[in-house]
């Protein structure tokens, strides 16, 4: 079991080596005001049900939103018209005045020129978590949709609700949020600036690029440990 992963491989409810990651472009038919401005993702997550990979049933799904850099529109006026809570995760990233980016970004990556892309959703079934998999596969999403782009954005938040009784105390809430923090360090993730909420990818940066390849060999050695005759 490595490092990234707390469970054990006997618990895995499938191969992970047999998962697929589907990708999927939403935009409507008829041009929109931010159209060439925005871009929506969604990534499934898909176990395969044998080494043919014909067919299979969704375990996950991320979302991902691509923000151009753009002359004409301001990026953060194309997240304003996507949702309040894209807008609120990339606020402190991008000027409001003039679109570019502000000067904390700036510091908090290597090359800030280019496009950001938001990793807005993610979501792993229940049997499939504990194992360092979700981490890996959001980074293989990240930096496949990733060109021309000089950073991803996540804003980390446990997938059950506030008002789930499993994170009714403000304690176990405080947990579940330092626990998703340390997976998206995992893979690169580093705190943004004063925002305790948003930490940024850098998608320039060698070590980053070295933990996505870690966290592919963690997934490898999971998938070489499973054996369905002996899971729990």
């Amino acid at each position: 079991m490595t490092a990234a992963s707390r469970r054990a491989a006997d618990e895995l409810p499938g191969n992970p080596g047999l998962l697929d990651l589907e990708y999927r472009l939403s935009q409507p038919a008829m041009p929109w005001e931010f159209h060439d401005a925005l871009e929506e993702w969604t990534v499934s997550v898909v176990l395969k049900d044998s080494q043919r990979r014909m067919e299979g049933r969704e375990v996950g799904s991320l979302t991902l939103i691509r923000l151009r850099e753009n002359d004409r529109y301001c990026p953060l006026s194309a997240a304003e018209d996507y949702d309040l809570e894209l807008s609120n995760t990339v606020l402190g990233i991008f000027d409001a005045g003039y679109g570019g980016y502000r000067q904390p970004f700036k510091d908090a990556v290597e090359s800030p020129s280019g496009d950001l892309l938001v990793l807005y959703r993610a979501r792993l079934d229940e049997a499939w978590r504990g194992f360092g998999i979700g981490p890996a596969l959001a980074a293989e999403a990240i930096w496949t949709l990733g060109g021309g782009c000089c950073a991803a954005v996540v804003a980390p938040r446990p997938t059950e609700r506030r008002d789930d009784e499993r994170l009714t105390a403000e304690e176990q809430w405080r947990q579940a949020c330092v626990k998703l923090d340390a997976l998206w360090e995992s893979i690169g993730f580093r705190r943004y600036a004063n925002y305790d909420s948003i930490y940024v990818l850098d998608l320039t940066c060698e070590e980053s690029a070295h933990l996505r390849n870690l966290r592919r060999k963690d997934v490898d050695a999971l998938a070489e440990a499973y054996d369905p005759t002996r899971r729990r």
